[in-house]
């Protein structure tokens, strides 16, 4: 994300919101059911193995909200790029798309409701598209993901 952030023609939004503890809860039973459905539904090993280090994470995760370690929080993080032409601005467009799916980002690029993109980008509080669109994230992740490169601003405790 820090190519996208370092950028000058791109502007980067990131937006948090809380998550009670028992919406945490549920979210992370749900994402762990998902994971043991789908390890049934594959037969390949290298996708049970991905899976089931997926599952210890999400068990981890679990005990960390469970003991007070850990909070969840719903995640978007909006672009907006510029360019002075049209070429410019699909160039641009392409690199920073290039580098959030590298990243391994779910991009939406929000057909039909880029106004309210534009509103979530804005310096307020209100953010609609977070409700139906927000990645729930431990907090331990968020803070990773953050392009700042000081070892200073790391926490062990949180």
């Amino acid at each position: 994300m820090a190519s996208v952030v370092a950028n000058p023609s791109t502007t980067v939004v990131v937006n948090v919101k809380n998550v009670d503890v028992t919406v945490a809860k549920s979210l992370m039973d749900k994402a762990i059911r998902e994971i043991r459905t789908q390890m049934l539904e594959h037969g390949k090993v290298s996708e049970s193995m991905s899976k089931q280090t997926q599952l210890e994470s999400f068990y981890e995760v679990l005990s960390d909200i469970e003991r007070g370690n850990e909070t969840l929080k719903l995640v978007n993080i909006y672009s907006m790029n510029y360019g002075k032409t049209d070429k410019e601005l699909r160039n641009n467009n392409r690199k920073v798309l290039a580098a959030f799916k590298q990243q391994r980002f779910k991009i939406d690029r929000l057909p039909l409701r880029q106004m309210q993109g534009l509103i979530a980008m804005l310096p307020t509080p209100r953010d609609d598209i977070i409700l139906t669109n927000g990645r729930d994230m431990p907090c331990s992740t968020i803070a990773a993901g953050f392009p700042f490169i000081f070892q200073g601003l790391s926490d062990d405790d949180g």
